[in-house]
């Protein structure tokens, strides 16, 4: 399967805009693979999950809050958020982010479709 964002259910949540690339109906609830697009200003609130979180920042810049330290993730970054861990990204800069967004198991691409407006 191939799959671009551009053609992926998109939701609109807390600002962002967050393409579903691999959802947990097609990986038999093992992971979702999702893609932010986070603009200046954007970002979720502190929160915690009960999956694995894993975080690749594509482009622009992004500062994560993990367990309360905080760090400045531009391209090529990786992060890693174990469950329960509370947790936040903000773009803090002028210019949009991207960034990808996996989680072990699937749940968070059910929660966007739940919670967010489709765009």
């Amino acid at each position: 399967m191939i799959r671009t964002a551009e053609l992926s259910e998109k939701f609109a949540v807390a600002g962002d805009v967050y393409a579903l690339l691999a959802t947990g109906e097609e990986t038999g609830g093992a992971y979702s693979l999702i893609e932010a697009r986070v603009p200046p200003g954007g970002g979720p609130p502190p929160h915690t999950q009960n999956d694995l979180e894993l975080f690749y920042v594509i482009s622009g810049e992004l500062t994560f809050s993990v367990a309360g330290t905080e760090l400045t993730a531009g391209p090529g970054s990786y992060l890693r958020v174990d469950p329960g861990v509370l947790h936040a990204f903000r773009n803090r800069s002028a210019r949009p982010a991207t960034m990808l967004i996996q989680t072990f198991p699937a749940g968070l691409d059910a929660y966007f479709r739940e919670v967010g407006r489709s765009v």
